[in-house]
């Protein structure tokens, strides 16, 4: 019997290789969600803030505010100096690289605003509860359209 030299088959090592794509293409999706969930947290949070603002203008300022410069320094840190873009409802983005004006919609009764982060993998909605807008009050995060290549 001629002497063996000590060493992996071609089958082994193609088996391996098999086994380390299988496993990284079940892992990417959990990495791709776990690397843009801080992301959409900000936004959140940024939309949070606007909230918490908004619920005492018209007590304190006696009207709702639109731009987020004027907004105090809680939204200000939980939206601008965090990346964070803010669309009024009435001019709702659709791509998460789209320029926003970092306004919110106000009328004397009610606000209503779309909030994301641009490396988020969706945005929110706020509407008031009678609002014609759908998207309720900041819920559910609503995914990006895909982007079909032709």
């Amino acid at each position: 019997m001629p002497p063996r030299t000590p060493g992996f088959t071609l089958i082994e090592i193609l088996l391996v290789t098999a086994l380390l794509g299988l496993l990284a293409a079940v892992l990417m999706p959990t990495v791709t969600g776990a690397r843009q969930r801080p992301y959409n947290t900000a936004a959140l949070k940024c939309g949070r803030a606007i909230v918490t603002f908004e619920t005492t203008a018209p007590l304190t300022l006696g009207r709702y505010v639109s731009d987020l410069a004027d907004m105090g320094r809680d939204v200000k840190a939980a939206c601008l100096t965090a990346g964070v873009q803010v669309a009024p409802a009435n001019a709702q983005v659709r791509t998460p690289d789209a320029a926003t004006t970092q306004t919110v919609t106000t009328t004397p009764t009610a606000y209503a605003f779309q909030v994301f982060h641009p490396r988020g993998n969706g945005y929110y909605l706020f509407a008031p509860p009678s609002g014609a807008a759908s998207g309720g009050r900041l819920s559910h995060l609503h995914r990006w359209p895909t982007q079909e290549t032709p």
